[in-house]
């Protein structure tokens, strides 16, 4: 491994560790940066849906909308592993999140762990979040803490 690699290391590692810091310090100008221009999101086996493709601005507005209501979270990335192909590479790590809301139905709290994939892009010698692919490993508590309405 040499220097370059090394470094290309940390600096993914950084972007995911920010990226899960920046959810839970409400810093979203932070949460845009770290994504590329384009971001698909796979969050499918976990909350269901469609796989999206969004800009950066409109996929931090749509972390915002769903963390902003809540009273507290955390999330934790560990586990990370890092395998580069240029200017390309894939993170993967395990995911630890408690989510907090305390006027939500059946419950304040849900917390889970996740399994992630994280694919991200050299961009002007910058680490980009290019997609994220997240499937659970457990969850417990009341999911319905995700429900937007108050």
């Amino acid at each position: 491994m040499n220097l370059q690699e090394i470094s290309d290391r940390f600096e993914i590692q950084d972007v995911v560790h920010h990226l899960v810091r920046g959810f839970d310090r409400r810093d979203w100008d932070t949460v845009e940066q770290l994504l590329a221009d384009t971001v698909v999101m796979d969050y499918t086996a976990m909350l269901g849906g469609e796989v999206e493709t969004r800009t950066a601005a409109e996929q931090t507005q749509h972390y915002r909308d769903q963390l902003d209501p809540l009273d507290a979270t955390m999330h934790a990335a560990t586990t990370l592993l890092v395998d580069l192909d240029g200017d390309s590479a894939t993170a993967s790590v395990n995911i630890l999140s408690w989510l907090r809301r305390e006027a939500a139905h059946d419950g304040p709290m849900w917390s889970n762990g996740s399994a992630g994939e994280i694919r991200l892009t050299r961009v002007a010698d910058r680490w980009r979040i290019a997609r994220i692919t997240v499937r659970p490993a457990w969850a417990e508590g009341n999911m319905g803490i995700l429900d937007s309405a108050r």
